[in-house]
C-alpha cells in the first residue's frame, strides 16, 4: 500500500494540468475536497491527532485509536488546505498536531520510545498504546512535519518539527519521496504499473473501469492487500486509481466514471467520498475505511490540482535544501 502510494509522487513530468485534465479536475472537485474534509473533520481529534479508520456507523468521538501514518495524512491535507486557501486555521491545526507530537499539550504522553520512533498506533486523548514502535510509520509522519515545515511560514511549526527529526529519522524520509518526484524511472515505473493494474484487474472484473488493486476491509475475509491472483470479492479501489492520476490519463477517465455512479459514494458528514467496493457483492460497504488507504484519493487529485500540482510534493520535504538550522550538514546526506 504505502508503495502504492508513492506513484503519485513520481510524475515530475506533469507538473502542471492541461487543459483536458483540468476539465477532469473540475468535476471531480467535490470529491477532493469532501475528502480533504474528510481527514479535516472526521478523522482529526480534539488533540490534533488523526484516526486510524473511519466507521461509517459509529460515533467518530467514540474512535479514539489514532495511527502515527494517520498523522502524516493529516498533516499533509492542511497543508494543502493552506496552499489552497479552504482552511485559514491549517497553520494553527499543525501547530496543535506537532505540540502534542513533542509532549506539549496537557494529558497526552507522545507514544515514543528514546529513540524517538514512535508506535503505530495510539489512544487519541492519552497517547497510550501497546503496538509496536515503528520505523516506517514514524518515518512518514516526519515526512508530514517536515511539509508543514515548508509551507507554513510559522517559527513555532518549524521549531517543533525540527524537534521531531533524530539521526533514524531523518534518513528514511529522505528515500522515501524525492527520487520518486525527480527520477524519470519511476515516473515510468508507476505508468508500466498503472498499465499493468488496469489492464489484468478489469479483464478479472469484468469492465475496463474497474481496476485498482489496494488494501483495505474485503467483505468475508477480513483486511487484505489485493493482488491480481488473490483478490476475494474483486474489489475495486477507486483511491489507487487517483493514486495514479498524474502519470495516467485513463485513470482520470475511469475514477470520474466511478464518482459518477451516485450508488458507489459513501454519505459522510464531510461529504460524499469514494470508498472501494466489490465487485462480486455490489450491495456490500465497507465497515471500516483506514485512513492510510484512502491517502492517495487526495495525494492523486492534488498531484493534477492547477494549484497544486507534482511541486506541492517534490518541493514540500526538501530536506536537502531545507535542512534545520543546527544540523550537521552530513546528517542530511
Amino acid at each position: 500500500m504505502k508503495l502504492l502510494i508513492l506513484t503519485c509522487l513520481a510524475a515530475s513530468s506533469l507538473a502542471r494540468a492541461d487543459s483536458g485534465t483540468i476539465e477532469t479536475l473540475r468535476k471531480l472537485a467535490p470529491l477532493f475536497e469532501a475528502s480533504l474534509e474528510f481527514f479535516n473533520t472526521l478523522q482529526r481529534t480534539s488533540k490534533g491527532l488523526y484516526r486510524d479508520s473511519y466507521l461509517p456507523k459509529s460515533d467518530p468521538k467514540e474512535n479514539r485509536t489514532c495511527s502515527s501514518a494517520a498523522v502524516w495524512i493529516g498533516l499533509m491535507g492542511l497543508c494543502m488546505e493552506h496552499q489552497l486557501g479552504r482552511d485559514e486555521e491549517a497553520a494553527a491545526k499543525a501547530l496543535q498536531t506537532l505540540l502534542s507530537l513533542n509532549g506539549k499539550v496537557a494529558g497526552f504522553v507522545p507514544p515514543s520510545d528514546s529513540s524517538g520512533f514512535f508506535r503505530h498506533f495510539f489512544d487519541s486523548e492519552s497517547g497510550k498504546g501497546t503496538s509496536e514502535f515503528s520505523t516506517i510509520d514514524t518515518a512518514i509522519m516526519v515526512v508530514g512535519a517536515l511539509y508543514c515545515r515548508n509551507t507554513f511560514n510559522h517559527p513555532a511549526i518549524r521549531q517543533e518539527a525540527d524537534q521531531l527529526w533524530s539521526s533514524f529519522t531523518i534518513q528514511f524520509p529522505f528515500y522515501m519521496s524525492q527520487p520518486g518526484c525527480s527520477e524519470v524511472d519511476y515516473t515510468s515505473f508507476a505508468q508500466a504499473q498503472a498499465q499493468l493494474d488496469q489492464r489484468i484487474s478489469s479483464h478479472l472484473n469484468g469492465s475496463d473501469h474497474l481496476w485498482g488493486c489496494g488494501a483495505g476491509i474485503t467483505p468475508d475475509k477480513g483486511y487484505l492487500a489485493s493482488n491480481f491472483d488473490d483478490n476475494p470479492g474483486k474489489m475495486v479501489s477507486p483511491h489507487i486509481i487517483a493514486g495514479f492520476l498524474p502519470v495516467s490519463p485513463i485513470a482520470q477517465v475511469h475514477l470520474l466514471k466511478l464518482y459518477s455512479d451516485p450508488s458507489l459514494r459513501l454519505k459522510t458528514p464531510a461529504g460524499e467520498i469514494l470508498p472501494r467496493f466489490s465487485v462480486e457483492k455490489p450491495s456490500w460497504r465497507p465497515p471500516r475505511i483506514e485512513s492510510i488507504d484512502y491517502a492517495s484519493m487526495i495525494f492523486g487529485l492534488a498531484a493534477i490540482h492547477p494549484d497544486l500540482g507534482m511541486e506541492f510534493f517534490s518541493q514540500g520535504d526538501a530536506i536537502y535544501v531545507r535542512a534545520p538550522v543546527g544540523l550537521n550538514s552530513a546528517a542530511c546526506l
